[in-house]
Parts: C-alpha cells; sequence; structure tokens
C-alpha cells in the first residue's frame, strides 16, 4: 500500500513576522491530494492517521514574496502528538528574498527532511524573516510531499 499525501498552495496569504529570526507556521490556504494514512485537519498540515510508526521523507518546492534583500529561513517541523511539542527535522534552509520594484520573491525553494511518524503526528511548514519583521507570502502553486521513506 501506498503511504504518502502532498498538499499545494491553492490561496496566497501573508505570513505575519512579529520578531526576527523566529519561526512562524506559513500562512496560505492548501489543497491535498492523494492521502493514504494522513489525513488533513488545518491547512500547511499532515497528520498521520495510521495506528502503526513509519518513517517519511518530506520534500517539496515553494515560492515566496516579501521584504527586497530579506534573507528568510524554511524549516519543517514535526508535531509529536504524543510528547505535545514540535521539533525542528532536516536543516534550515534560507533564501534571499530579491527582485524588481514590485515583486520581491523567492523563486522555488527546494527543501527535503526525514521523521519518524506515529499516529496523530503531523508535518507542518515554518518560516522566519532573518533580517527584519517585515511579512512573508507563500506564493500559489508550491507543493509538500510526504512519502514513505523507503529502507
Amino acid at each position: 500500500t501506498y503511504v504518502g499525501g502532498s498538499y499545494s498552495i491553492s490561496a496566497s496569504a501573508v505570513t505575519t513576522i512579529s520578531t526576527v529570526n523566529t519561526l512562524v507556521k506559513m500562512a496560505g490556504t492548501t489543497v491535498y491530494v492523494d492521502e493514504q494514512w494522513f489525513e488533513n485537519n488545518a491547512d500547511n498540515a499532515i497528520e498521520s492517521s495510521s495506528d502503526q510508526e513509519f518513517a517519511v521523507s518530506i520534500k517539496g518546492n515553494l515560492s515566496f514574496a516579501g521584504g527586497n534583500n530579506d534573507k528568510m529561513g524554511l524549516q519543517i517541523r514535526h508535531w509529536d502528538n504524543s510528547a505535545g511539542v514540535y521539533f525542528n527535522v532536516g536543516q534550515r534552509f534560507t533564501a534571499t528574498l530579491n527582485g524588481g520594484t514590485t515583486t520581491t520573491r523567492v523563486e522555488n525553494l527546494p527543501f527535503r527532511a526525514t521523521a519518524v511518524m506515529n499516529k496523530n503526528d503531523r508535518i507542518e511548514v515554518w518560516i522566519e524573516n532573518k533580517t527584519d519583521t517585515t511579512d512573508i507570502t507563500a506564493d500559489v502553486g508550491g507543493v509538500v510531499m510526504v512519502e514513505e521513506r523507503s529502507s
């Protein structure tokens, strides 16, 4: 049986940045596709619905808009339901928002991580502005995929 699912950004929304170098859950409306052993209970979160423990690979590609020359960070976070805490999985991905005078963007920021999932655990994307408190918006079309990790 296939284990996995994906979601894409179907409507962008501004992620409010109140503090420099502080991760905030990415805003935006998400559409889910082909969820097997997963379900969606909120935007930007894919949750395990299986009673079995299993390892997953998380990967995707997202684009962002924000302040010109601001450095941003992207972190995959795992909500461990049994412990009631978030923890970071994989490395922190960074990029610089830059562009013309009307559109300031990061195009196609790829990411990858792995995690071990249990029932009601979630995978989410969190972002930060590493330069100032200018807000960041995830652009429509970005995708996050979660698949069973091969052994």
